[in-house]
């Protein structure tokens, strides 16, 4: 049965000063502020929500997220969010120091999950980090993609599923797998592109009930056919 802590974690304010943001990441935020150490921040967090695994932080320095939108920089992820027409994103520092644990488990890692998550304020977030894509590009790993269900108001509005697998590839990351689901998001151009890439591409459900969110039995099924 899910937490009630992960629902709080997930909810997002809607309105006022704090409009955009994830209560879960003010939660880490002041779980940092009084720890003074992010990866304790993240254990206790994982103790509040009942996580199974071990979670690492991408830095254990503070970072912040940029993006490119033609001649515009953004900064900032909730500016991001609110963008559309992204080119790239960034982060500043440039090269922060990510955790050894992080290259070791990418390293020796048999399946690397990319996804599903918003294309440029998290999934590459993490990407646009040298030192991970760097290890997630040597990792002898197959890496599976998981393509969003639908395009994000701003963010990817007008995206198509070969747009999302573009974004990626432009920041040198090639997967070996794409699982999409064309319910709620055209496919493009994504046959010819994965093809052009020897990358697989399978369309199957993926969708809960309300087609808004992955189905976690869906997400294993495929997980075990195609990792």
């Amino acid at each position: 049965m899910e937490s009630v802590w992960t629902s709080v974690f997930d909810f997002r304010f809607e309105s006022g000063e704090l409009a955009g943001h994830s209560l879960g990441n003010l939660i880490l935020a002041g779980l940092n502020e009084v720890t003074g150490d992010f990866g304790e921040a993240i254990r206790l967090a994982q103790e509040l929500i009942g996580v199974t695994g071990i979670l690492y932080p991408s830095s254990n320095v503070p970072i912040t997220l940029g993006a490119r939108a033609g001649r515009r920089l953004i900064h900032g992820q909730v500016n991001v969010m609110n963008t559309s027409g992204i080119d790239s994103v960034f982060t500043y520092p440039a090269n922060p120091q990510v955790p050894k644990q992080v290259v070791d488990a990418l390293d020796v890692a048999r399946t690397i999950v990319i996804g599903p998550g918003s294309l440029y304020t998290s999934v590459l977030a993490v990407l646009a980090i040298p030192e991970i894509r760097d290890a997630v590009s040597a990792s002898l790993a197959k890496t599976l993609y998981v393509v969003n269900l639908r395009p994000q108001d701003r963010e990817t509005f007008g995206f198509n599923i070969a747009d999302h697998i573009r974004a990626l590839v432009k920041h040198k990351v090639v997967p070996d797998v794409v699982l999409a689901d064309t319910a709620f998001m055209e496919l493009g151009d994504a046959g010819e592109l994965c093809e052009s890439l020897n990358s697989q591409l399978v369309i199957c459900p993926l969708a809960d009930k309300f087609g808004i969110l992955h189905d976690p039995a869906l997400l294993a099924d495929a997980f075990k056919e195609y990792a």
